[in-house]
């Protein structure tokens, strides 16, 4: 997992990878733990919203922390990366996705 820092108050990110040539990419204020003791990042958590709705119930934590390889400073990222929220999954591997955030 590769950490993104909090820029102001708008939350940080984490990429992780998923297997399969894939990363989950998640910014923004909403992705902690809905309870304070569950370790976040998480080595295996769920992302769970309503159904119908599609409304945001949390998250949920089940394994261990998970310590970043690397940490990047938001404000090295591209602005859409700094100023939205993101959750997507993507092809390819942590570090270059990662590369794919950072402003030129």
């Amino acid at each position: 997992m590769i950490e993104l820092e909090e820029f102001e108050d708008e939350g940080g990110g984490y990429i992780f990878d998923i297997g399969d040539g894939q990363v989950l990419f998640l910014k923004g204020q909403q992705y902690f733990p809905v309870n304070d003791e569950m370790p976040w990042p998480n080595t295996s958590f769920e992302i769970v919203r309503t159904n119908p709705g599609n409304r945001w119930v949390g998250i949920f934590c089940y394994g261990g922390e998970l310590p970043p390889i690397r940490t990047i400073e938001t404000s090295e990222c591209n602005e859409d990366v700094v100023w939205a929220e993101h959750e997507e999954i993507a092809d390819g591997d942590l570090e270059s996705f990662a590369k794919s955030l950072l402003a030129t």
